[in-house]
């Protein structure tokens, strides 16, 4: 972490959240991600050392809680009341990117799988069973072509299947084949 040496309330904050991984993290922890192969799922280019050492110093800045899983060997992540206070930080930061980002965008940008796991954090499944339940089964698909994105493969497919409002909310899965015509 690096130290500002200044008594700036923005110096200080940004000596907790400056650095280039910080807000992905605290962004994955904002929406639920709990555990250390999530976060290294949702940030694809950090390596595993980086996090850890960006996780310990989030930890002794008070800003995440790390505790041991109760079954299983590994841990845990949240935010602390310190850590939440960075949740509206978080979300202008996206309205700037938004707003302001969209023309810093290039081919390398364009990422399918980054795609999907930001649809799979915002896709809400159990809103389906909120509302009155159908004798018949819903189905809802996404079906990406990542055209001029890098390669990674080719096609990407999500679905979503629900039979009734009494059952648990579904998976969102992922496929790397299209689906079949």
């Amino acid at each position: 972490m690096t130290t500002r040496s200044q008594f700036c309330p923005v110096a200080k904050a940004a000596e907790v959240f400056g650095d280039r991984w910080i807000p992905i993290i605290i962004r994955e922890l904002c929406f639920g991600t709990r555990s250390f192969g999530e976060l290294l799922e949702a940030a694809p280019p950090i390596s595993r050392t980086v996090l850890a050492q960006r996780l310990k110093q989030l930890e002794q800045s008070g800003v995440v809680h790390i505790e041991p899983k109760r079954s299983g060997k590994g841990h845990l992540y949240r935010l602390t009341p310190a850590g939440e206070d960075f949740r509206s930080i978080i979300e202008l930061l996206s309205i700037w990117g938004q707003r302001w980002g969209q023309g810093l965008l290039g081919p390398d940008d364009l990422d399918p799988q980054e795609f999907v796991w930001s649809m799979r954090r915002q896709i809400d499944p159990a809103e389906k069973y909120r509302h009155k339940a159908s004798s018949s089964a819903s189905i809802s698909a996404v079906y990406l072509n990542p055209i001029g994105a890098r390669a990674t493969g080719g096609w990407c497919c999500g679905l979503m299947t629900s039979r009734s409002a009494s059952k648990p909310p579904p998976e969102i899965r992922t496929s790397s084949s299209p689906p079949i015509s």
